[in-house]
């Protein structure tokens, strides 16, 4: 009687052991060990959409009881969370909303263990998904740059590419690179999955900006939109805590910036961001 007990002790661990490796495609464990870890941030970048709720999880399970970040509002990003490196759907939900037809669903091809952006914006009137792979930073202060304004691209084609950069001044600003539209997911060119955005740049001065692609690296360019350092988020929250607009700003490692769409003045931080011929200079500061 007591060997018979003691072998079911030991089994129990054993059984935990096996379904937390994962075993067949139904099981809700995850192997990271093979998978991989992958770092996710998600932004609201639509105008006609409030907050949202977003479920992301694995494409071959079912929708989880609990949202991975809820009340997003539009032009905040939320930091970056783990994610298992798998293909994976994003579902964006009313707040509270926990089941009936999405706000949108997007069907992600696999991610690898690095950084990632999934931005929320506008495809031909309806929100869909543009994933940019985040380079890792090498100093500080540095930023990466994302073109998702894809609204104001259909109504201005020579703002496809753009230039960006930092500057004294909202109204000009040093040329540092350019950034094409991000590629909406199932598009047969989303050309940031490969990671040709999402770059970096040393941040030299305390305002950004972006105009339309037309000066070279190291010019001088005219801002279309632009954003002071001071004006740059906290993850998960529209607060704006540098008030002396000083980069980098401790403890944060850099700034990702993120041109997007607009009606309006994105409200709700001590500073408004301006919306500038329908596109709106967003910025969050990362922690990784």
């Amino acid at each position: 009687m007591k060997i018979t007990r003691l072998a079911a002790l030991l089994a129990v661990p054993a059984a935990l052991s096996l379904a937390a490796c994962g075993g067949g495609s139904t099981s809700t464990f995850v192997n990271n060990a093979t998978q991989g870890t992958a770092q996710v941030r998600f932004v609201q970048g639509d105008p006609k959409l409030g907050a949202v709720d977003i479920y992301f999880y694995q494409s071959n399970a079912s929708q989880p009881a609990n949202a991975t970040k809820t009340s997003v509002a539009f032009g905040e990003a939320t930091d970056y969370t783990p994610q298992t490196a798998v293909p994976n759907t994003l579902v964006a939900r009313a707040p509270g909303q926990t089941s009936g037809a999405a706000i949108t669903a997007c069907n992600l091809p696999a991610i690898t263990n690095t950084f990632y952006s999934v931005v929320i914006a506008d495809q031909n009137g309806a929100p869909n998904c543009m994933v940019f792979q985040d380079s890792p930073y090498t100093n500080a202060p540095q930023y990466r740059m994302h073109h998702a304004a894809s609204i104001a691209v259909a109504n201005n084609s020579s703002l496809g590419t753009i230039d960006y950069g930092v500057g004294t001044a909202a109204a000009a600003f040093t040329v540092q690179g350019t950034s094409t539209l991000g590629g909406f997911v199932g598009s047969q060119n989303p050309v940031t999955l490969a990671g040709t955005s999402g770059n970096q740049a040393a941040a030299s001065g305390t305002v950004f900006g972006i105009g339309p692609s037309s000066a070279a690296v190291g010019s001088t360019d005219t801002a279309t939109a632009s954003l002071a350092a001071s004006a740059v988020f906290a993850p998960d929250s529209l607060t704006q805590p540098d008030t002396a607009g000083t980069l980098n700003f401790a403890p944060y490692v850099g700034t990702s910036l993120y041109a997007i769409d607009c009606t309006g003045p994105i409200t709700g931080g001590s500073v408004a961001i301006p919306c500038n011929g329908g596109v709106a200079l967003i910025g969050v500061f990362d922690t990784k």
